[in-house]
């Protein structure tokens, strides 16, 4: 954090957290113990998600976070409709 950088209200981010403590570490954890191993986001693709989507993982229900049904295999991305596979999150 850029403790330095200035608010909506005129003082630092770092004026504004002095003091402040935290009273319930279900609600907000530390690095130290996450709620989930993974990021807190994951990006979509797919019929329901034709354009792509970006869903908070730990707002959303496990079973979202399951794959169902028949997978195909791939020998290579090429002329698969999968270019933006290749590129890593970036929609082709």
């Amino acid at each position: 954090m850029h403790l330095d950088c200035r608010t909506v209200n005129g003082k630092t981010l770092g004026e504004n957290l002095e003091g402040a403590r935290v009273v319930n570490r279900d609600v907000i954890r530390g690095r130290e113990a996450p709620l989930f191993d993974g990021g807190g986001t994951a990006i979509l693709y797919g019929s329901l998600a034709p354009d792509g989507a970006v869903i908070k993982t730990a707002a959303a229900d496990r079973r979202l976070l399951a794959a169902y049904g028949t997978g195909g295999g791939l020998q290579g991305l090429s002329g698969h409709g999968c270019a933006h596979e290749a590129r890593g999150s970036e929609r082709g």
